[in-house]
């Protein structure tokens, strides 16, 4: 049997940079093998589809500068392009690149929220994280950038090339005798077997092995072809007849220690957000009698596979080459590959590589190694039964929860001989924190300020942080913090325990200080004025100014007997115009499609234009300052979003547009945000849902 080919597709040209575009990206197909085998790239057909197109040379290019991504941020570019797989027999794809960690190339998700542990769980980099693509099955790739850790400007290129790998195994007939070929770590015997090691520092192809640097050649597995009569029906003495039920979570990689410990605390196994799909799996579950996974015994093929040293415990593709004669009338696609583990048969997810007249190629992942068994026609039944009370029928189920909570999920296991075990395996979903921040109405300088953040959280304990003006960090709910007089944007993020999180911003203005002291009324106890005489002086004193404010913007009226005293009328800013606010799904930013603000007296100085949810959150903020003018006008206005917060069309925002000049006069206006019936935003900022 020959081994695998491993050709790469380049990316070339990444246009992957900083808020200012600087090139494109191009995929192009380099190899034969991906026409012969198809295996091809295309534009995904949706929004974010439209950054990629196929040229004229046919190759596939994707230009992401326009608009670039955030500087300092989070920026999560979905559903770019797909790698499918138009051939008639399974392919192993996986990528790579050449930029550092603060880029993800991902599966795109189905639906749920998108944070980042998510991310890294569906990364689809390295060997290690590969995808089995069945014919006619299709991958959609996304892109995530994190430059918050990162030494960043404006313009600076962060992805320069990404390599798109695919194996496609190619089988000869078994040539006989007993000596072992094949480059270093893959062994390919006369039995028609081989292993391949999985690991991102090695990478077996046609020539060897290949990782960038010399390395010394590895040790070949070793494989000895058994007789499948003579394994017995009882191949772990002593052991129980029943099966041993087993859950695993197929749709992402292994939690952290600590992660696991925190579950386990609350007598959970998992964790997931509402909305996300989660994937569970019966194959690693164990059948104790062989008979149990088949009780005529067709076992068609069995080899004994001993590792080297140190790659004992390492993942491995194993492939087996049967005879078409062996199988006889049985559908290939209903064997399965066992593997002997200390706990009994563990039937592995099992794919027909290839088929011929003659032979038919199988594989399977595993994790260790020791006696391999093809079983043509497995017996054995999974039952899975929803929190709902459902019962579904396969190896694996998938489901999603639309409320946080913790749910259960049963498995039945039940082996050809009537054997039956039962595990459970509790789910604990997530919501994300809701969080806005509370200020006081007024808010003076020198003194101390109270800000407050009302957080509703379902699950799991919150800490709020705070980001404040001096550039210093504070946690809880409230906290107090003196302002000198200005603009200041505060911003508070609710983060709970098992990494949900979510952010509000506000911008605080302060006017002039007040006067210390015990204030007015504790003058007016401490000279003894009566309280008759203190409300008279109080009203006096807050009614002339508005009369004498009133004569100076309006000037006198006109009565029988009088001349008019004309008085010069002084006017603060006005808004004219504010037209139709929505969102650009082109631009993916706020837009207002005409704004006008006027000032007789040429003292306008700043215009605000913020947009919240109904329930006060900030998601976008612009401010135009002018020093002094007398007109602003726009058309259209673009207002960007902040990147830690996402745009959902089924809620409702309000805009706000203020107007001040430099005398503190304002004008304000507010308007109901419209959304188009096709709206369908391309960037997902922050770590939020769809």
């Amino acid at each position: 049997m020959a081994s695998t080919k491993l050709t790469p597709i380049l990316l070339v040209a990444v246009a992957l940079a900083l808020a200012v575009p600087t090139g494109a990206v191009t995929i192009g197909a380099t190899d034969d093998v991906f026409d012969d085998n198809g295996v091809v790239l295309a534009p995904y057909d949706g929004p974010n589809g439209e950054y990629a197109s196929v040229g004229a040379d046919g190759n596939l290019s994707v230009d992401v500068t326009d608009p670039g991504v955030n500087n300092n941020g989070r920026t999560v570019i979905r559903q770019v392009f797909v790698i499918e797989n138009r051939g008639d027999r399974d392919a192993r794809v996986w990528l790579t690149h050449d930029a550092t960690d603060s880029v993800i190339l991902y599966e795109a998700l189905s639906s749920g929220v998108r944070t980042e542990p998510v991310i890294e769980q569906r990364a689809i980099q390295g060997a290690e994280n590969d995808r089995t693509l069945a014919p006619g099955e299709q991958l959609v790739v996304s892109i995530a950038v994190d430059t918050r850790s990162e030494e960043t400007a404006v313009g600076d290129r962060l992805l320069s090339e990404i390599s798109l790998h695919a194996r496609l195994p190619e089988t000869t007939e078994s040539t006989g005798g007993n000596e072992t070929t094949g480059g270093p770590g893959v062994s390919e015997e006369p039995t028609g077997v081989e292993v391949e090691p999985i690991s991102p520092e090695t990478v077996v192809s046609e020539n060897g092995t290949d990782n960038g640097t010399e390395s010394e050649p590895a040790e070949s597995f070793t494989v000895e072809e058994m007789d499948p009569e003579t394994i017995p029906d009882d191949p772990n003495p002593g052991s129980k007849p029943e099966p041993r039920a087993v859950i695993t979570r197929a749709d992402f990689s292994e939690q952290s220690a600590k992660q696991t410990e925190q579950l386990r605390s609350r007598g959970v196994d998992t964790l997931t957000l509402v909305g996300e799909e989660v994937t569970l799996d019966g194959r690693r579950s164990t059948i104790n009698r062989t008979n149990g996974v088949d009780r005529e015994r067709r076992i068609v093929k069995a080899v004994d596979i001993q590792a080297p040293p140190g790659q004992e415990d390492q993942p491995a593709m194993v492939r087996m080459e049967v005879s078409r004669e062996r199988l006889g009338v049985t559908d290939p696609a209903n064997a399965r590959i066992g593997h002997l583990t200390e706990n009994g048969w563990e039937l592995l997810r099992t794919n027909v590589v290839s088929t011929t007249e003659e032979a038919v190629v199988l594989e399977a992942r595993t994790t260790g190694f020791s006696p391999f068994a093809v079983f043509s026609s497995p017996e054995v039944t999974y039952q899975w039964t929803l929190p709902d009370g459902t019962t579904v029928q396969g190896e694996n189920v998938q489901s999603e929860f639309e409320e946080p909570g913790i749910y259960n999920v049963t498995l039945r296991v039940t082996d050809a001989l009537g054997n039956t075990d039962t595990t459970d395996y509790r789910i604990l979903v997530n919501d994300e924190p809701e969080i806005a921040i509370e200020t006081p109405e007024r808010v003076t300088a020198n003194n101390s300020t109270t800000l407050r953040a009302n957080v509703t959280d379902e699950v799991g304990n919150v800490t709020v942080t705070w980001d404040l003006p001096n550039g210093t960090q504070a946690e809880g709910r409230t906290v107090n913090y003196t302002f000198e007089n200005g603009s200041y944007d505060v911003t508070a993020t609710a983060e709970d325990e098992y990494g949900a999180n979510a952010t509000a911003e506000t911008t605080i203005t302060v006017g002039p200080a007040t006067a210390g002291g015990s204030g007015v009324l504790s003058i007016v106890s401490s000279r003894g004025i009566p309280v008759l005489s203190w409300l008279v002086t109080a009203s006096l004193l807050i009614l002339v100014p508005i009369v004498a404010l009133r004569l100076w913007w309006y000037g006198l009226p006109s009565l029988p007997g009088w001349v008019a005293i004309p008085i010069r009328r002084r006017q603060g800013p006005r808004i004219t115009a504010f037209e139709d606010p929505s969102w650009d799904t082109h631009r993916n930013e706020f837009e207002i499609s005409t704004l006008r603000v006027e000032d007789p007296n040429g003292d306008l100085e700043t215009v605000e234009i913020s947009i919240r949810t109904a329930g006060g959150t900030e998601v976008a903020r612009q401010t135009v300052d002018f020093g002094r003018t007398d007109v602003y006008e726009a058309s259209p206005v673009y207002i960007p979003g902040i990147p830690t917060a996402d745009v959902d069309p089924s809620q409702k925002y309000l805009v706000r547009i203020r107007a001040a000049d430099t005398n503190e006069n304002e004008d304000t206006a507010t308007s109901a945000l419209q959304f188009l019936p096709t709206f369908e935003p391309r960037f997902d900022r922050g770590m939020s849902a769809d």
